[in-house]
């Protein structure tokens, strides 16, 4: 998969490939973390678990019936429904926290992990070299059989992973990622293709 090897339509849709992740990294690295989000949830949920709790208390008697209908009567003149009304909607909007904490929550959240980008670029040129015949592999390469000094045998990156960390040369700084070492990123390919690589191995057994 060397750069001479590569036919102008491939190397147009790779071109899109990474333009497309430079224009939407950004996004995602500006976008906010999963933990300040749940935590913001959690403390609305909190204060509405305790309006309710407070509502529905044995406490207050006739002095709480006095007070609602006088409460009723000024939220009537702004426009709004009775208190009680009101409390369902809490209960509600409980409920609601509780679906949105388990959507922002969820592995690979678009729009609060910065990583995203990056692991859609790579399924992308993934699924590019499949289709074209490619073979991508993220299987480190045995080059010598014979173990080195430390007893340790000598491999090396897969070409589908030195595509990668060449394409990854010419990124804007600040976007490159898990390119320290070939082993660095052949593990981070490795985890952003898991779920392509396993479909293909089913398919292929």
């Amino acid at each position: 998969m060397g750069k001479d090897e590569l036919e102008p339509e491939a190397r147009d849709q790779i071109a899109w490939i990474a333009q497309r992740y430079i224009d939407d990294a950004p996004f995602s690295q500006n976008a906010p973390r999963v933990e300040d989000a749940t935590k913001w949830l959690d403390s609305v949920d909190k204060a509405l678990l305790n309006l309710v709790a407070a509502y529905t208390s044995s406490g207050g008697g006739g002095a709480k019936a006095y007070a609602e209908s006088i409460m009723n009567e000024h939220l009537a003149e702004a426009g709004y429904a009775r208190f009680s009304d009101l409390l369902e909607r809490a209960s509600a909007a409980g409920r609601a926290i509780t679906c949105a904490r388990a959507d922002i929550s969820g592995d690979g959240h678009p729009r609060f992990d910065e990583r995203d980008e990056w692991r859609n670029m790579i399924i992308r040129l993934w699924k590019l070299a499949q289709d074209r015949g490619w073979k991508p592999s993220t299987n480190m390469m045995l080059v010598d059989a014979a173990a080195d000094d430390n007893g340790a045998e000598s491999r090396t990156a897969t070409r589908f992973i030195e595509f990668v960390g060449i394409l990854q040369e010419a990124l804007p700084p600040g976007l490159p990622r898990h390119n320290k070492t070939d082993a660095a990123l052949t593990k981070a390919v490795a985890e952003a293709t898991r779920a392509l690589r396993q479909a293909r191995n089913e398919n292929s057994g």
